[in-house]
C-alpha cells in the first residue's frame, strides 16, 4: 500500500491510496493518513488505485474521517472501483464519508452550502 498526499489548495488535500488496504495495508498508512488529516482542513481521499478493500481498512478511513468532523472538517472520497465502491456501503462507511464522481464532483460538494 502506498500514500501520496498533495495539497489542492488552501485547506483542502488529497491523498491517493494505490494498493491493497488490507490488514498489512491499513497498518502502513494509518500514521500518514493520521497526519495528513491534522494539517488540512477537508481531505479527499483518491481510492482509484485500491484493488482490495478490507473492514481494517475501513476502519482506519471511519477513524480519520471522524477525527476530522470532529474539528469541522470532511473527508470524501473518490475514484472508488465498483467493488470498493460496494464495501463502503454495505457496511455503511458511505454515510460517514461521502462519495464523488470525480476531484471536481468533490470539490464542488465541499463548496456547497453546508458543505
Amino acid at each position: 500500500m502506498q500514500i501520496d498526499a498533495v495539497e489542492i489548495r488552501d485547506g483542502v488535500a488529497q491523498v491517493n491510496l494505490n494498493g491493497s488496504l488490507d490488514v498489512s495495508g491499513a497498518a502502513r498508512i494509518e500514521r500518514e493518513l493520521a497526519t495528513t488529516v491534522r494539517s488540512t482542513r477537508d481531505l479527499i481521499v483518491n481510492l482509484a488505485g485500491v484493488s482490495f478493500l478490507s473492514s481494517q481498512g475501513v476502519r482506519v478511513l471511519v477513524a480519520n474521517a471522524k477525527a476530522m468532523q470532529s474539528r469541522g472538517g470532511r473527508m470524501l472520497i473518490i475514484g472508488a472501483t465498483p467493488n470498493v465502491g460496494k464495501v463502503l456501503k454495505v457496511i455503511g462507511a458511505a454515510r460517514i464519508i461521502p462519495m464523488a464522481e470525480s476531484l471536481d464532483d468533490a470539490l464542488k460538494l465541499l463548496e456547497a452550502p453546508g458543505g
